[in-house]
């Protein structure tokens, strides 16, 4: 029984560095007292009390109290000034401990971290340290609710509680970029969640703004085989070619100002491109390029047109051709109608000249939506019918009035 206490205690405080970030000494609790009587007064990153090998880091919590964690410099000795390791040349009479700390694996993939600095703190991603000695990274992961920041206070990185903001989640079912490494990301499925990193594959990087992986050329993964614009800039296109080793990409660039049409495969002035929209050039009924069950009316006031969108009755569909090129809506037997699909392109602002029309319902940019322009009519429509309505029961209560005023003068008349 009495072998088991000392045993006990070892696990208890060897499970305490891990979860907290602490090294301790693999041999003896000296150490952790050693840690227990230096007191935190300020954030920073300071001189280890009994060995100049070694360092304590102080980081204040949302509390207000101090979480203190213990680090070592792998050989070199510990700058207070500098608040990093350093050679050891400038003082030959520091004084090391001879007990030997539990080792902080290095990884040669991040070397090229410190490759500048060989001495310092750096983030490798939202969630690791590196501690640069002699050129080699020591990393160290944070733990929950810490992220890597850079911190004047310990002159460069350490882990810090819920820092810097563009690794923390501050919008729900959204993906982001990590602020160090461009070939990780984390998903937040709820504000304030904690990050859980993901890596790109092949050397990768990921495209914050399509929520994709993409390779060097900012060109998303191949999922199926054809011709494909890249949405951010459709003057960009690639092509995916399936391979018995996986897929083939390669990329294409348009001429001039023109941009790629997925529907064509060709590079095209988009200003040309039907984008559905529809306005009035004379009196009739014509057809919806958006939509198969529905169709315009333009009826001529003045110099302009007024513009209505109908809908056909379910299961029919609008003819152009039906009752001698007037046309009506008829039943779906066989269709001939294909609606014209919008290019999933954006075109910037200016690219294209403004839309001059001659009615007085739609009055657009290209750079507007066919469902926007859609929306617009809709609304300029029900305004217009409540108008008439309007209208129209001013007339009736006229229409009452004079007529109660002509029973009043007969009643009078009858008196007489």
């Amino acid at each position: 029984m009495g072998h088991l206490i000392p045993s006990v205690v070892a696990i208890f405080f060897s499970s305490l560095a891990v979860s907290s970030g602490f090294e301790l000494y693999s041999k003896g609790l000296d150490q952790v007292d050693e840690i227990s009587k230096f007191k935190c007064v300020q954030e920073g990153r300071f001189s280890h009390p009994k060995t100049c090998g070694s360092y304590i880091e102080c980081v204040r919590s949302k509390k207000g109290t101090f979480k203190r964690r213990f680090g070592n410099c792998h050989g070199s000795i510990f700058n207070e000034t500098l608040k990093h390791c350093v050679q050891d040349e400038e003082e030959l009479h520091c004084k090391r401990s001879s007990r030997v700390a539990r080792e902080i694996k290095s990884d040669s993939m991040l070397n090229s971290l410190c490759n500048t600095i060989q001495y310092g703190f750096v983030c490798a991603d939202c969630k690791t340290t590196v501690n640069c000695v002699e050129g080699v990274a020591y990393i160290d992961a944070c733990g929950a609710g810490e992220m890597c920041a850079e911190k004047s206070e310990f002159n460069g990185a350490v882990c810090y509680p819920n820092q810097p903001e563009s690794c923390t989640c501050t919008k729900e079912q959204t993906f982001r970029i990590d602020h160090y490494n461009p070939k990780m990301f984390f998903y937040c499925n709820t504000v304030g969640d904690e990050p859980d990193l993901y890596q790109c594959p092949d050397g990768r990087i990921f495209d914050e703004g399509i929520g994709q992986c993409t390779n060097g050329l900012g060109l998303p993964e191949c999922q199926t085989k054809g011709h494909f614009a890249l949405q951010s800039d459709c003057s960009r296109y690639y092509t995916c070619i399936e391979h018995k080793h996986g897929w083939m990409q390669k990329p294409f660039t348009c001429n001039d100002s023109f941009m790629f049409n997925e529907f064509t495969s060709q590079c095209e002035d988009p200003c040309t491109w039907n984008s559905g929209m529809f306005t009035c050039q004379k009196e009739g009924r014509f057809p919806d390029p958006l939509s198969c069950a529905h169709y315009y009316e333009c009826v001529q006031q003045d110099q302009s047109f007024r513009q209505y969108r109908r809908q056909c009755p379910s299961g029919t569909e609008w003819d152009e051709e039906a009752r001698g090129g007037v046309g009506h809506c008829v039943k779906k037997v066989v269709s001939t109608c294909s609606p014209v699909v919008v290019n999933k392109c954006k075109i910037p602002d200016g690219w294209c000249a403004a839309v001059e029309t001659g009615t007085e319902e739609v009055e657009v940019a290209t750079t507007v939506s066919p469902e926007q322009v859609i929306e617009i009519k809709q609304l300029r429509e029900e305004k217009q019918s409540l108008e008439n309505e309007k209208e129209l029961v001013n007339r009736h209560l006229s229409a009452l009035s004079d007529t109660r005023s002509v029973l009043g003068r007969e009643d009078r008349y009858d008196k007489l």
